[in-house]
């Protein structure tokens, strides 16, 4: 298993890039919110797992898992994501909120590779940085069949939207301290 999340114990942020994985790397306190947010979004609904997935070029990374028990996932873990028929790949190729009520009665998900965890059902949106470019999805997946009803889905589309605010905090933070920094070398220069 491949971690993905690096701290600099020194000034307790985090690097801005991984170049193992591709993928852009949190603050602390922004992966310690993430955590809380999908461990309630999946207590509150009442799902066996809950994930923040990320996209790094090809592969989809598990970037928050919830603390629920027996949960097959870990964070890290990867799988390349085009071709692969995961829900998650229908949500970033359509750039759609996707629920699945039970996949084992329908044609088109009954070889979902999640249900070999009994993952039969699914909602998930996409997560976009803020530039418009797919960050990866939040989504909750359930071991019975679910009725997701329009307050589910719309309590799911707040956690993402919070997500992508977090995103849009963050980047404003890369861009000031990137700025301080050519204002450092500047006043150094002359």
């Amino acid at each position: 298993m491949m971690k993905i999340i690096f701290e600099n114990a020194e000034e307790n942020v985090m690097n801005d890039f991984d170049a193992s994985t591709g993928c852009n790397l949190m603050h602390k306190d922004i992966l310690e919110k993430w955590q809380v947010s999908i461990d309630l979004v999946t207590q509150i609904l009442g799902a066996h797992v809950g994930l923040i997935m990320q996209l790094c070029g090809d592969r989809l990374y598990v970037h928050t898992v919830s603390n629920t028990s027996n949960s097959p996932y870990k964070v890290g873990e990867s799988e390349s994501i085009w071709g692969s028929g995961l829900y998650c790949e229908r949500v970033l190729s359509t750039n759609q909120m996707l629920i699945v009520e039970n996949a084992r009665i329908t044609t088109e998900w009954d070889h979902n590779p999640d249900l070999q965890f009994d993952l039969v059902s699914y909602l998930g949106f996409p997560i976009h940085y803020p530039d418009g470019s797919l960050f990866g999805t939040i989504c909750i997946l359930n071991n019975i069949e679910t009725r997701f009803s329009s307050v589910m889905s719309q309590l799911m589309e707040q956690f993402r939207n919070q997500i992508e605010s977090e995103l849009r905090i963050e980047d404003l933070l890369r861009k000031d301290a990137a700025r301080l920094e050519l204002m450092e070398i500047q006043n150094r220069l002359y």
